[in-house]
């Protein structure tokens, strides 16, 4: 339960939100990942080179019930 232990997920999977407690987790914008993906392997294809550098892309914090709050100093 979270008054004893929180939990968090990362990807935001389908079953985060239908399990006991619902799962706290983090979400990645999928569609735009791998259309960004294509683009550069395509790029690439068409003879460009590979860009260098990273490539970030916004996420989201979805908290759902496996969070509690923090516990206060006695």
């Amino acid at each position: 339960m979270p008054a004893d232990i929180s939990v968090t997920g990362f990807d935001n999977i389908a079953t985060a939100r239908f399990v006991y407690p619902t799962l706290t987790t983090v979400g990645q914008p999928f569609v735009q990942m791998a259309a960004r993906a294509v683009s550069e392997v395509v790029a690439i294809i068409e003879g460009g080179a590979a860009k260098p550098g990273k490539i970030a892309f916004p996420t989201e914090f979805i908290i759902r019930n496996s969070t509690g709050p923090a516990p206060r100093p006695s």
